[in-house]
């Protein structure tokens, strides 16, 4: 997002200044709310979770500290994840958007029909895949590839060791490929 030392300055100036939070909110805001929509399926409760997220982070924002090798988005990450599963023990269930509607950031807008419908159908298949996964094998990879998030980011969103995201992102991309080769050899059969 930005280079670290300016994220780090731009966050202890917005612990005072609110022109600096907005600077905040308007760098992180459209990540935080598709965080939402990639879980909730509801664009609507997705705007409020994050809309909440940030007022948590204005709340909390005074003890966030630069010093403890945390990033700041990783610090973000985390609150909005305890939001989304607050959110998710009041309603008494978890529900997670279909992965065939995530909205499609990685499409370039200057390809052709026939590579944008391509690249459309070879994502399809990724998501259904990632959809037939293990939670938390889903939960990484969402947050590594649809999210953004470095590893390190990850470990500290999730609270989890270094070698254990890794192991998840691995494991995870590792059925990814079976469950793709899978599909091929039925689509070959078929």
């Amino acid at each position: 997002m930005t280079d670290n030392s300016s994220e780090i300055e731009l966050v202890e100036q917005a612990k005072t200044s609110s022109e600096a939070f907005g600077q905040l909110y308007e760098l992180y805001f459209d990540r935080v709310y598709h965080f939402f929509c990639y879980r909730t399926c509801d664009p609507d409760l997705s705007y409020d979770l994050a809309a909440l997220s940030f007022e948590k982070v204005m709340i909390g924002l005074a003890k966030y500290q630069t010093q403890k090798n945390v990033p700041f988005s990783a610090w973000l990450f985390r609150l909005a994840r305890n939001v989304l599963i607050d959110h998710s023990r009041q309603a008494k269930k978890r529900q997670y958007i279909p992965l065939q509607d995530l909205p499609l950031h990685s499409l370039a807008s200057n390809q052709s029909t026939e590579n944008d419908i391509e690249t459309k159908l070879n994502l399809d298949l990724v998501k259904q895949a990632i959809h037939q996964m293990k939670p938390k094998y889903k939960e990484v990879l969402l947050l590594r590839f649809f999210d953004q998030l470095s590893n390190p980011e990850i470990v500290a969103a999730l609270n989890k060791k270094a070698d254990q995201i890794a192991l998840y992102v691995y494991r995870g991309l590792e059925n990814v490929r079976q469950i793709l080769s899978q599909q091929i050899q039925e689509v070959k059969n078929g």
